[in-house]
């Protein structure tokens, strides 16, 4: 089989992020968007994530509770994410998923420098076919030919694979909610689509997706993306328009 190349350990002042994030004295914030860091990714099954903290606040975790029954669970907040997955949803053309063929630049072209192509057929091991410019940018380097997972910490690479079986499974599109950390500490709230697509005969075996951020984006003062965390996720169900 595919022998999975070893992912290194984040460095650690991004280490310190997550540890903020995950509730050393993590402050909540004022940000609608950012209210919420603790949400979980819910798997669709409904079970609990093994992703919440085990000593979460408890008034961070009412909270946490009242955005959840608002429906702020990891649904997709973000525009073109709903554009995004519209146009996926067109190209169906009554099949189950479409094909990488059928996708043209032109019809997306002004979220193409935020969109690009996975090889999945190894979600454990999800490969950029295709990566636009702002989000090579947004990583501080060609994403083509590297890892998905590399800048995700562990925990969220186990949930992120197991998400993308089941999107391929399902043959329906994922939104994930995340937190990401440059090298020293600047935060922001990402929002990914995930469409599953086939490439040739068979099933799907790749995603067309999109980065968005969906918080302040000067936080990033300009530097790279080092760290992320996954903190909510949703299997979108829309009907083709």
């Amino acid at each position: 089989g595919e022998r999975v190349r070893a992912i290194p350990p984040a460095p650690r002042t991004a280490l310190n992020a997550y540890l903020l994030i995950a509730g050393v004295r993590a402050p909540l914030t004022t940000s609608v968007n950012q209210k919420y860091p603790w949400r979980s990714a819910r798997p669709a099954d409904g079970t609990a994530s093994a992703l919440s903290p085990a000593s979460e606040p408890r008034d961070v975790r009412l909270r946490r509770s009242a955005a959840l029954r608002k429906g702020n669970d990891g649904a997709m907040k973000h525009k073109n994410s709903h554009l995004l997955v519209g146009y996926w949803s067109r190209l169906r053309k009554g099949r189950e998923v479409p094909d990488q063929t059928d996708i043209d630049p032109r019809s997306i072209k002004r979220m193409l420098s935020h969109v690009f192509i996975l090889e999945a057929s190894n979600v454990a091991h999800p490969i950029y076919r295709l990566a636009g410019t702002s989000l090579c940018e947004r990583y501080g380097s060609e994403l083509k030919g590297t890892n998905f997972l590399s800048h995700w910490d562990g925990q969220s690479r186990s949930s992120l694979a197991a998400l993308m079986r089941q999107s391929m499974a399902t043959n329906q599109p994922i939104c994930l909610s995340s937190i990401a950390s440059t090298a020293d500490c600047g935060l922001v709230e990402l929002e990914t689509v995930l469409a599953p697509v086939s490439f040739g005969d068979g099933g799907p075996t790749r995603f067309l997706g999109m980065v968005q951020v969906w918080s302040d984006i000067s936080a990033l003062g300009g530097r790279a993306i080092a760290f992320e965390r996954l903190v909510a996720s949703e299997i979108v169900s829309e009907n083709e328009p």
